[in-house]
């Protein structure tokens, strides 16, 4: 079906609201971000940990060590909480520095996401969209992208390197891509499940290239992981490899990735990214088609393993998400020359469902930005903690007990992946240190969110009343939902007055 070229009012109008709608998008995610990035509370319940393993860091302790109450690493690789903690050192402890570094992370992936589909397309608008869509699916993925967690941060690295794979098809090009993979890698181990796919992708460009690519990232990988594991006495490979393996599989998760995940929120985006890819594969450069294909099985891949697994939040999604917004960047640039020609109807459906998409994405960015009334709960939750005579154990939050002037110890989700472990190292933990501290009444008071070894602790220690009385105030505003709800101090000790 034709249409009149008297039609270019509606052709100008639609790529304006396109370009409106992505722009937005990103603006929307820019003015949120920095509405919330110096909150001096977590915005996600394990941010607090994370600020834990910086202030290790910069005390100059090792990040990975045998478990104990004190303090137990989470399972990711390192190089996310020393790029934190070199930026705390700078700006002082605490989540702003780190936010930052995601924050920073999370443009730099706008661009190059900008940068690849327009130097792909050479359309600027095709570019726009791509980086604007991603963007556009901030709270699909669980509102993640500028806290203070590895995320951002390795979908940026891994970015750079399918950038450098794609457009620079010189030794030094693959060789940064291999650094970058790796990067990558030393930032989220998860990026095994991406890295493999894209390389055989990069076969396909150049096979010879291909090698020095490899033989980079399995150098950096294999050397750096002999390496930590060396200084960390065993213990950087039990964090890394041995914790991950314990996460039991979640099987609904094999269909209800696609379905409730990805094709309710997204119909759009995933049926052009997948006729992008089977076009291509039909009548495009195939060398090309095959890169980017093996590089949806990868970065979509590896959103999917991550939500088989036990503990695999929305944030996982987040390279899949990018990737489907790469794929409809690139599959749009044709229908734009189409729409300029005005001679047919399918571009203009075509751009309008592109509309339609971000439609079905929109999202209130208030509810992800606390409130006063969050302030003034974690303030007075800090000044109760810190009138209590003595060491405080909160497990859920142990960087609240370090704001109130104490020791901050091991975080409850780190601790849990100690106890999953099929070995008795779980074991030890509770019975031979955890269990005897509590017995003998080491702590002057100890919050729980929830029931935490509950025998032990109702054994030794009475239930007073919550620490936060303000309803529906001081939750974490992305994430699990959780806050600081039961207070226990020594069945002998007065009672301590919750907060206000």
């Amino acid at each position: 079906m034709r249409i009149p070229d008297k039609h270019k009012l509606a052709r100008i109008i639609l790529g304006v609201f396109l370009a409106v709608a992505s722009s937005g998008s990103i603006l929307t995610f820019v003015v949120l971000a920095l509405c919330r990035i110096s909150y001096p509370f977590e915005l996600e319940w394990m941010e607090g940990g994370t600020v834990d393993h910086v202030v290790r860091i910069l005390d100059g302790k090792l990040l990975y060590a045998k478990p104990s109450l004190d303090f137990v690493a989470y399972i990711y690789t390192p190089l996310y909480f020393y790029v934190s903690a070199a930026v705390s050192a700078l700006l002082g402890v605490g989540f702003l520095p780190m936010r930052i570094v995601s924050l920073s992370s999370a443009l730099g992936s706008f661009a190059v996401i900008f940068l690849l589909v327009g130097r792909e397309t050479r359309s600027w608008l095709a570019g726009l969209v791509a980086s604007g869509l991603f963007a556009a699916t901030y709270e699909l993925s669980g509102s993640w992208l500028d806290i203070a967690r590895v995320d951002s941060l390795y979908l940026f690295l891994m970015l750079i390197a399918a950038y450098l794979i794609r457009f620079n098809q010189s030794v030094k090009g693959y060789v940064l891509a291999g650094v970058f993979a790796s990067l990558a890698f030393l930032t989220k181990q998860a990026a095994l499940a991406v890295c493999l796919p894209m390389m055989l992708g990069a076969c396909a460009l150049n096979w010879r290239l291909s090698i020095i690519l490899a033989a980079t990232f399995a150098a950096i990988v294999g050397g750096s992981t002999l390496v930590l594991d060396h200084i960390h006495d065993g213990w950087y490979t039990y964090y890394v490899f041995y914790l991950p393996r314990q996460h039991e599989l979640i099987p609904e998760m094999l269909i209800q990735f696609w379905t409730k995940d990805l094709l309710v929120h997204l119909p759009i985006a995933c049926l052009l990214g997948a006729f992008f890819l089977v076009r291509s594969l039909v009548k495009g450069d195939r060398r090309v088609a095959v890169f980017y294909l093996f590089l949806t099985v990868g970065m979509v891949g590896s959103a999917w393993l991550g939500r088989l697994h036990h503990g695999g939040h929305l944030n996982v999604l987040i390279p899949g998400l990018a990737m489907i917004s790469v794929l409809v960047g690139l599959v749009m640039a044709p229908f734009f020359s189409g729409l300029n020609r005005g001679k047919r109807l399918i571009p203009y459906l075509v751009v309008a469902a592109c509309l339609v998409q971000f439609v079905l994405l929109k999202y209130d960015p208030a509810r992800f930005i606390p409130d006063e009334k969050d302030l003034a709960a974690g303030n007075g939750f800090i000044q109760m903690v810190s009138q209590i005579e003595g060491e405080v154990l909160i497990p859920y939050h142990g960087y609240l007990s370090a704001l109130a002037g104490k020791k901050s110890y091991a975080h409850k989700m780190a601790l849990g992946d100690v106890v999953r472990g099929d070995d008795s190292l779980g074991v030890a933990l509770f019975y031979e240190e955890i269990e005897p501290r509590i017995r003998k009444n080491e702590f002057a008071a100890i919050i729980l969110d929830a029931s935490w070894y509950e025998e032990t602790v109702k054994s030794h220690y009475s239930y007073i009343g919550s620490p936060i009385s303000t309803p529906n105030a001081f939750y974490p505003v992305t994430g699990y939902r959780t806050r600081p709800e039961y207070l226990f101090v020594p069945s002998e000790s007065p009672a301590v007055a919750p907060s206000d």
